[in-house]
């Protein structure tokens, strides 16, 4: 008898496995090839973790939206928003911790929360709205044109009056750029500017409460060389008529967004009476200095979204100079920050894999850090000096870090948009680049692992293995930003493209099945097609592949953009180890 409940309880359990098995296999998502991966959820499992993510912020370790209040620090005054280079980013890279800043659902979040601190207010654009690259590839359009359509969707809710061409925004052409601009209702504006042959306004007055805001715009002539329906002239004697002809109408604060970087911008400052600021639209710095040129200041916003810039303005004389009521005590700040510094170049000297682990001594760095800069912000606010007569402004460019409010219509159609992907991207029919007759081509670290075994086994542990997976996390993997620095041999001979990650190649005569996901072996050591078929030279050492990879393989991908933080010491430890050492020149 206790024999049959011991069968009927192992039946029970085995065909409960089974059944568990067999659900889990319905739940397979198509990688971006066609194979499958066990990672897409039903419905009811992606809704609890679309909450889970909301309450937690999409990435590690982000702080979930709305848990940091938006602050207006010094009295009530109207403002003037603006961004700079925004590039189409829709939302931060997320390769590394250091890069969560931006996120469009983020800014138009923050817009909406401090329209409402302003009395009044004005939002207005620097160029380079809608494109990262002077130059897109014919399978890039659709998702460009895709993101372009968010880009809209977004200044429509910031409301943006006007924007000053860049030459980044001439990607797809003067006539998909001008129709872009016209649904978004951002009207573009340069005085030394023609497009088509058609000159722009040069500027214009926009009513921010009481004040009159003339705003003109202007280009460095250098950046549009080369530029098909675009012409431009020297800024200088332009902005003079344009400053002239708007006081003319009644201007009382007048503010240049001038495409170019911060010597150009300085430079029309300095040539050119009248004017009271000047946005710095191409290449701003990640910084909060206020730079005095001529009778103006110059004001910067770091691009991709990362900074929105906001400046308020309290005029009380029409024709008076502005001061700087947010001139902190530069010293003692200058002090603070280089304690940051040494205290950041200690925390960037551990490798990335003691990060996650946060142990003490790291966790002690970072709230050190945090504190100081805390005592920064508090030493700016502090010294915040509004005379109660005369012009005053107050500067800051604002970090989005995550935890300000978002835009949850915005998150919305950030999210349609990267869901769109796949489909956007298999309609495109795209061909592995051919490898030359007798150059080497990539196989896989799947096909190097046959004789690397012990590496093979080491790798699996790092997060390049884990590479694709980081992508199908956050619907990236049909992403053309995102996947090349994801997978084995992007775009090169022999390697990889989207729709292409795994297929049959021909090495000799046999026929070898690639897998070229995740940031494999090739990805450091080379193509491996020749090592594979000839390992070994006459005296039995290892040929035809790069035994010893620097740091000019990580250089590929570890950019500044997207690993600010890069430390080829540091982090070559977590890559090489027990089975895969590393070995220098």
């Amino acid at each position: 008898m206790k024999n049959t409940k011991r069968w009927t309880i192992l039946i029970l359990i085995l065909g409960a496995w089974a059944l568990v098995l067999a659900q889990s296999c319905d739940r397979t998502a198509k990688r971006a090839d066609g194979s499958s991966s066990a990672v897409e959820k039903d419905g009811e499992q992606a809704k609890e973790d679309g909450d889970a993510a909301a309450a937690e912020g999409d990435l590690p370790g982000e702080a979930a939206p709305g848990t940091i209040a938006v602050e207006s620090p010094g009295p009530s005054a109207p403002a003037v928003f603006f961004l700079a280079g925004l590039k189409g980013y829709l939302e931060p890279c997320g390769c590394s911790a250091e890069i969560l800043l931006g996120g469009i659902e983020r800014l138009t979040g923050y817009v909406d929360a401090a329209q409402k601190l302003h009395p009044a207010s004005t939002m207005l654009d620097g160029g380079d709205m809608l494109f990262e690259f002077a130059e897109i590839e014919e399978h890039d359009i659709p998702q460009v044109k895709a993101k372009a359509e968010v880009i809209v969707a977004a200044q429509k809710r910031f409301g943006t009056q006007v924007t000053v061409p860049g030459e980044l925004d001439f990607a797809l052409g003067s006539a998909f750029y001008l129709e872009k601009l016209e649904a978004a209702g951002v009207e573009p504006i340069a005085a030394n500017l023609t497009i088509a042959g058609k000159k722009l306004e040069a500027g214009r007055i926009i009513e921010v409460g009481d004040i009159k805001l003339g705003v003109v715009g202007a280009v460095e002539p250098r950046h549009y060389e080369g530029l098909e329906d675009v012409a431009t002239t020297e800024p200088v004697e332009a902005v003079k008529k344009a400053v002239a002809a708007l006081k003319k109408d009644g201007a009382t604060t007048t503010l240049l967004i001038m495409h170019g970087d911060l010597a150009a911008t300085r430079a029309v400052l300095n040539a050119v009476d009248g004017i009271d600021f000047g946005v710095v639209g191409h290449a701003p710095r990640e910084s909060d200095e206020v730079q005095q040129a001529g009778g103006g200041f110059t004001l910067e916003a770091f691009d991709q979204g990362r900074y929105l810039g906001v400046l308020k303005l309290y005029e009380r004389d029409a024709q008076g100079a502005y001061s700087n009521a947010g001139a902190a005590s530069v010293s003692e700040i200058e002090k603070l920050e280089r304690v940051i510094e040494h205290k950041q170049g200690q925390v960037d000297r551990f490798p990335p894999s003691k990060r996650h682990e946060n142990p003490p001594i790291l966790a002690r760095l970072q709230d050190d850090i945090k504190d100081l800069k805390e005592q920064v912000v508090a030493l700016k606010s502090a010294s915040l000096n509004v005379p109660e007569s005369g012009n005053a402004f107050i500067y800051r460019p604002i970090a989005m870090v995550p935890g300000l409010p978002i835009n949850e219509a915005m998150e919305s159609e950030r999210r349609v948009f990267n869901e769109s992907l796949k489909s956007l991207q298999m309609a495109v029919k795209r061909e592995v680049v051919p490898p030359k007759e007798g150059e080497a081509f990539y196989v896989g670290t799947n096909n190097c692992a046959t004789c690397h075994v012990g590496a093979k086994k080491f790798w699996d542990g790092t997060a390049h293995a884990k590479a694709v997976k980081t992508l199908e996390d956050r619907d990236k993997l049909f992403d053309q930003s995102c996947i090349g620095c994801h997978v084995v041999g992007y775009e090169k001979p022999g390697g990889s493209v989207i729709g292409k990650l795994h297929y049959e190649a021909k090495l000799g005569e046999r026929t070898i099945q690639k897998d070229l996901e995740n940031v494999g072996c090739e990805n450091c050591h080379g193509p491996g097609s020749a090592h594979m078929a000839m390992p070994v030279d006459a005296a039995g050492k290892p040929q035809f592949i790069n035994p010893t990879p620097t740091v000019t393989q990580c250089m590929e991908c570890h950019v500044p953009e997207h690993s600010p933080k890069f430390n080829f010491d540091a982090y070559v430890k977590d890559i090489t180890g027990a089975g895969h050492e590393f070995k220098s020149k």
